[in-house]
């Protein structure tokens, strides 16, 4: 089958890249098989030396960024290069590079501050050692006596009513289940302890974190109660049949979107 005229070929390939490359960047010197091309920088603009010294080294080709400068930087380059090429006898290709789009992105809007725990593991998932968390009070926030350490603000009413060995059940942000073990703390606060998978927590919220214990009876019943040990959801006159604090046992957390 002819080819058809006009048309590359693979033949023919090796002469074409040959033009094009001498209708860019210049011929090929004598005494290397390979051109040198300098992008200029902006002190070319000033320096007149520093472009004529740039041709007597060997430069073949000079590249002007036009992403950065101006149009009158950019002609004063032009006249240092063509001044240098009379006064040394070479000639110097020109290519410039036309800026593109100019891309740039704002400062992303924060988004809701997030408490992550995670329990120290070894190379294969197992747990080795559980991570504590440090509840203090809203009302009057105090340092974790060990540093450092993460903490969480709760409403002090509720933290008074804690005892260690407690567990307090939860849904973090993630709406994963996760439950705190209650260790030991006080007035200042507690410290709890997490044993099993990531959790994630908010560190503040527009809608304040509610923490829950169920009382007695909605315990025994295994319904959520209200806010207080001594209202019962499930009493139709709201008080627990059985109001005693119960022995320890669990809680329910209630975590506040941002």
């Amino acid at each position: 089958m002819a080819r058809q005229p006009g048309r590359p070929n693979l033949r023919g390939g090796a002469l074409l890249l040959a033009q094009h490359s001498e209708a860019v960047l210049g011929p090929v010197p004598a005494s290397r098989g390979v051109r040198i091309m300098v992008t200029l920088p902006t002190e070319a603009a000033t320096d007149y030396n520093l472009v004529r010294e740039l041709l007597r080294e060997g430069t073949d080709c000079v590249r002007i960024n036009c992403a950065h400068d101006d149009v009158a930087v950019w002609q004063q380059m032009i006249a240092h290069l063509r001044r240098a090429e009379q006064e040394t006898g070479k000639t110097c290709k020109l290519c410039m590079d036309l800026g593109g789009a100019k891309l740039r992105t704002a400062g992303l809007p924060p988004g809701p501050a997030v408490l992550r725990l995670n329990p120290t593991r070894d190379d294969f998932g197992r747990v080795l050692a559980p991570t504590h968390l440090w509840l203090t009070s809203q009302e009057h926030p105090a340092p974790a006596p060990t540093l450092p350490a993460a903490s969480l603000a709760l409403p002090q009413a509720w933290l008074q009513n804690l005892r260690p060995g407690e567990v307090i059940r939860f849904r973090d942000v993630r709406g994963s289940r996760r439950k705190l073990r209650v260790r030991s703390g006080g007035e200042a606060g507690w410290w709890v302890e997490l044993k099993k998978p990531p959790t994630w927590l908010p560190k503040s919220s527009s809608r304040p974190t509610i923490l829950r214990r169920p009382c007695f009876g909605c315990h025994a019943s295994k319904l959520r109660c209200c806010s207080t040990p001594a209202m019962c959801c499930s009493s139709p006159a709201g008080h627990c049949p059985s109001p005693p604090r119960p022995a320890p046992g669990h809680w329910l957390l209630a975590a506040g979107g941002a």
